[in-house]
């Protein structure tokens, strides 16, 4: 009986512990909600979803951090001029903040994002 307390207060601690988020997101931040602005959001999105589509990779922290440079350029050549040249892309954490979606709960914290600001 003591064996079995020790290892559910094993687990119980190993739950409550900090576990390291390998979760990366794609955030496309808007310059304003003017309608122009959302379309050319929508625009940028679609062009990420085509190209990441393109690509193969097991860890996307790596192959983001790795592939910066390609990603830039393959931006490039989906978007047209007027909307490439406003945007400013980086790659860091990102704080988020706690969401419902698709009928689960979003923890909220720190998470490495490829952060796509227009305008």
């Amino acid at each position: 009986m003591k064996k079995i307390i020790f290892i559910l207060g094993i687990i119980f601690l190993c739950l409550l512990l900090p576990h390291k988020n390998e979760e990366v997101r794609i955030r496309i931040i808007s310059n304003s909600n003017d309608q122009m602005d959302i379309n050319n959001k929508y625009i940028v999105r679609e062009a990420i979803v085509r190209i990441f589509k393109n690509y193969v990779f097991e860890n996307p922290d790596e192959f983001i951090s790795n592939n910066m440079d390609i990603i830039i350029k393959d931006l490039k050549n989906e978007l047209p001029n007027d909307i490439f040249y406003l945007l400013k892309i980086s790659y860091k954490e990102v704080y988020f903040p706690p969401k419902s979606k698709n009928n689960s709960f979003v923890t909220p914290g720190k998470y490495k994002t490829l952060l796509i600001e227009i305008g």
